[in-house]
């Protein structure tokens, strides 16, 4: 290989390098903000459970079957997880 496609080769790698860093920042900001609203949601459902805790257990065992079928991809609305949110 001559020097000038050796120069030019040590650039792409340079390149390549940058943009799959770019690449990784991206997706950790995506994936942490992915955290953060799913801790925010989850928040948000305890608080429902607890303003209508008075219904009975009950209450967080239907909630939980009928998200599951409005959900059935999502997971993490279990009758444990429901309550663990409260």
């Amino acid at each position: 290989m001559n020097k000038e496609n050796e120069i030019a080769m040590n650039g792409y790698f340079s390149v390549l390098e940058n943009v799959k860093k770019y690449i990784a920042n991206s997706q950790y900001r995506v994936m942490t903000s992915a955290n953060v609203e799913r801790n925010i949601l989850y928040w948000n459902i305890g608080k429902v459970i607890l303003e209508y805790s008075k219904w009975g257990n009950k209450f967080v065992e239907n909630l939980s079957k009928d998200l599951k079928i409005e959900y059935p991809d999502s997971t993490g609305y279990t009758v444990r997880n429901l309550n663990y949110m409260k």
